[in-house]
Order: C-alpha cells, then structure tokens, then sequence
C-alpha cells in the first residue's frame, strides 16, 4: 500500500492481505505471493500483450514480476517486461541482480525467452528520467499491439516476440 499512487481505483489494484511489502527482502512474501498469483491474474486477466512493470532492486515487485511472468508464459501468452533497477545501496544492487537471475530461471523453467526492457536509475538517469522512458516504452508497445498496423496482426507480434517458437517451428520445416 505504500507504493500505490493517490487515486488509484482498487479495482486497478492488488494488495496482498496482510502484507506490507517486504522492505527490500526478497525472500521475505515469496511463499504468499507465489500463492496468490492465479489470483492476481484472475482480477487482471491478460489480454493480446501483458506489460509486466516493477523494479528490480525491491522486495516484493521483484518477486512478483518473475513469478506472473513465469505463469504467463507458461500459458503460452505474450509478455515483455520492464524492469527498473538501482545500484544505489548495495541491497538494491543484490535485489536487482537476483531479480535478473530469477528471470534467467522462468527462461530455463519455461523453455522461452524472457523479453525484457531494463532500465537502471542512477545519478545520470534519476527516477524521473527513467518514469518517462517507461511510459514512452509502454505507449510504443501499445501502438505497436493495437491492431491498428497494416498487415500486423497479433500472431505475427507473438512470433517476433516469442523467439524459441520461431525457432521450433523453423527446426519442423
């Protein structure tokens, strides 16, 4: 609750009953969250591309990224992620790093690329330089996914996206 922005309808929300973030450690809501992530994507389910946002240096959104990731692809889905990281601390820069390991496992345990857009706040990149790179990101790929392009469709965006399908199909032929 405490990263969630002013005016927020909570139907555009998760929260974790009985959970208040887990104060950079990692380790510390991974059982609950891991729990809980069909529900979380039975309220938000996906639609044509899921945008999976959170920051790598944290405690929980650096848990919960990988692991609805995990269950998208897992379903066959498209997903990219955005992740946003930090040296700033040397437990951001761990977090950040074990979240980039979490993600090579969902790639190994799902035989499928992990898409990622990463973005690093810095002292030459702050926060607020970083937020608008994420919402140009975001606005590309929803252009790019809108069904608006001449002769794009979703199955082509999926494939381009979706590397080892390609691959497998082109080892078929």
């Amino acid at each position: 609750r405490s990263n969630l922005i002013a005016g927020i309808a909570p139907e555009h929300t998760y929260v974790f009953e009985g959970k208040d973030g887990s104060g950079q450690i990692r380790a510390d809501n991974h059982l609950d969250i891991a729990a809980s992530i069909g529900d979380v994507l039975q309220k938000h389910p996906p639609g044509d591309l899921s945008i999976v946002l959170s920051s790598a240096g944290g405690g929980s959104g650096s848990v919960i990224a990988p692991l609805i990731t995990s269950e998208l692809l897992g379903r066959g889905l498209a997903v990219i992620v955005i992740a946003i990281g930090s040296a700033d601390t040397k437990r951001l820069a761990v977090n950040t790093l074990n979240t980039f390991k979490s993600y090579e496992g969902v790639s190994r345990t799902r035989k499928a690329p992990v898409v990622m857009r990463y973005f690093q706040n810095s002292p030459t990149t702050p926060r607020e330089v970083v937020d608008v790179k994420v919402i140009e990101t975001i606005t590309l790929l929803c252009a790019l996914f809108s069904r608006q392009n001449s002769e794009l469709d979703t199955r082509d965006l999926f494939n381009f996206f979706n590397l080892n399908f390609l691959a497998k199909v082109n080892l078929e032929r």
